[in-house]
């Protein structure tokens, strides 16, 4: 049986479109930790930002990690 991804992680992506085009963009991973990982390295580019996470519905327990607490989610602060 494989393993349901379980969380997300959502941005905005300035990489790679114009000003006035920026998209949400949304990834989902199997695991906190490899959420975290991809966390961290968008985390170190300027042109992302609103960085937020947190598990997919109908997963308990339920986690949502706002752009405000990445910090503290990822154990940088």
């Amino acid at each position: 049986m494989t393993q349901n991804h379980v969380w997300y992680v959502s941005f905005v992506d300035e990489r790679d479109a114009p000003p006035e085009r920026h998209a949400r963009r949304t990834t989902t991973f199997k695991s906190e930790q490899e959420a975290k990982q991809f966390t961290r390295t968008l985390a170190q580019d300027r042109r992302v930002k609103g960085l937020s996470a947190g598990t997919i519905n109908p997963h308990q327990p339920k986690r949502v990690v706002g752009s405000r607490e990445i910090g503290r989610w990822l154990g940088d602060i």
